[in-house]
């Protein structure tokens, strides 16, 4: 689907979708009790979906409850295997579920892994020295003799002690946490550096607590009883600021739009976007050269990259490699996008300096199939002088499939067209 878009200012009132990472911790933790909990507030991205598709895989019964967005999850009684064959995860391009999903299926013997897009030439060398250590089977395998697009996992993950670096996703370590409690003996995880993303692993362990799982966090390292058993429980998600970042930045660049959903106290990470906004638009700091270290914050570069472009002076969003791994390479692909509507960047293998500029105009630009990419786009077209096209806008599906009509609903003007 390509869309072009009008130049036009936003207003109104938006309810932001569920938090895609607590959705998908959420969805975990009831798929591992011993009974049936309801969940609130879920929106089927299709991440999310991926991660219901897996938990069903392994064995959880999942059902739409009574109200939109509801679910009622029955989950695993114990953490045995009892299938002969090993199950088949579609993670679709969902990092959270692969990197999430594969210690949880390894207390259970293991299964076959598959995804689209680039979800499988992600980085997984932290799970891969885990596995040498405790002899489990990994293969990495081809089905049409081209990429590899299937990894398969067989054996039993073990308790113990565990040496994980810092500055890799804050994902691995949090799928150990999902999976540790279910050992037969306790667990360590010693952390080796400055963990980055730590907001995201503070929720994890938050969900982890609510569904009765009992973790100690002590100087940089995780304490985790073995022989635990997840209670069931009742939840209701919480809005999304890393959804909700894009129409702040949105108010920042002159929208008057009321974002309702978000929780003042939350623990997610991107948060963060109420404050670095603050920072990029203090007055005291207006025209003053900035350096934003973006390592916890990963989801925000795009769009932190749009409302830089608008800014006086520099802006440097640094501590930025591990996204050129994600769904595109987001630092080529946010560079080459505002570029070609006259944004002023300079692309370096870890960090973006953007020079500011009074405005931007229209052009054609492409998602590069990303979700942030195509959203921070939408929101360029606000205050760009003429029009602008994006190929690939469906590729919202993945985190926010209601974005377009909210986008309309706030007063965008957007016409599907053939590029």
């Amino acid at each position: 689907m390509d869309l072009m878009l009008e130049p036009t200012l936003l207003k109104g009132c938006v309810m932001i979708p569920p938090s895609k990472s607590a959705s998908h911790r959420a969805i975990i933790s009831a798929a591992l009790t011993n009974g049936t909990s309801k969940l609130k507030n879920i929106r089927f991205s299709q991440d999310i979906l991926a991660t219901i598709d897996a938990v069903t895989a392994l064995g959880a019964k999942v059902e739409q409850g009574s109200g939109k967005g509801c679910l009622q999850i029955t989950g695993l009684f114990t953490n045995t295997n009892n299938t002969s064959t090993l199950p088949l995860f579609d993670c679709r391009e969902s990092g959270s579920t692969l990197r999430f999903m594969i210690p949880v299926a390894l207390m259970f013997g293991g299964g076959e892994f598959t995804g689209k897009g680039k979800l499988l030439d992600r980085p997984l060398t932290v799970y891969e020295n885990i596995l040498k250590e405790q002899n489990i089977s990994y293969i990495k395998y081809s089905t049409d003799g081209d990429a590899v697009n299937k990894l398969l996992f067989q054996g039993f993950l073990q308790g113990g002690t565990f040496l994980i670096p810092g500055d890799i996703s804050s994902q691995f370590l949090s799928g150990l946490l999902f999976a540790l409690p279910l050992a037969n003996n306790d667990s360590k995880i010693i952390l080796e550096g400055k963990l980055e993303s730590k907001g995201y692993v503070d929720m994890t362990i938050e969900t982890l607590h609510h569904f009765g799982i009992q973790i100690q966090q002590e100087n940089g390292q995780w304490l985790i009883p073995g022989n635990q058993t997840y209670r069931p429980a009742d939840l209701s998600i919480e809005g999304d600021y890393s959804q909700a970042a894009f129409f702040l930045v949105a108010n920042a660049l002159g929208s008057q739009i009321e974002c309702l959903g978000l929780p003042e106290d939350s623990k997610q990470g991107d948060r963060a976007i109420i404050t670095l906004i603050s920072l990029m638009q203090d007055p005291a700091q207006k025209s003053q050269n900035l350096e934003i270290n973006v390592s916890d914050v990963p989801d925000l570069l795009p769009i932190l990259t749009l409302l830089a472009s608008l800014r006086k002076g520099q802006t440097v969003l640094s501590h930025a490699a591990r996204l050129r791994l994600k769904e595109s390479d987001r630092l080529a692909a946010i560079t080459c996008e505002l570029t070609k509507l006259g944004a002023q960047i300079q692309e370096e293998s870890d960090r973006l300096t953007i020079t500011g500029i009074k405005q931007l105009h229209g052009g054609l630009t492409d998602s590069w199939n990303d979700h942030r990419i195509a959203m921070s786009l939408a929101i360029a077209s606000t205050v760009c002088t003429e029009q602008i096209m994006i190929r690939n806008a469906q590729c919202i599906e993945k985190s926010y499939p209601s974005f377009w009509q909210d986008f309309v609903a706030l007063g965008g003007k957007i016409q599907e067209v053939s590029l």
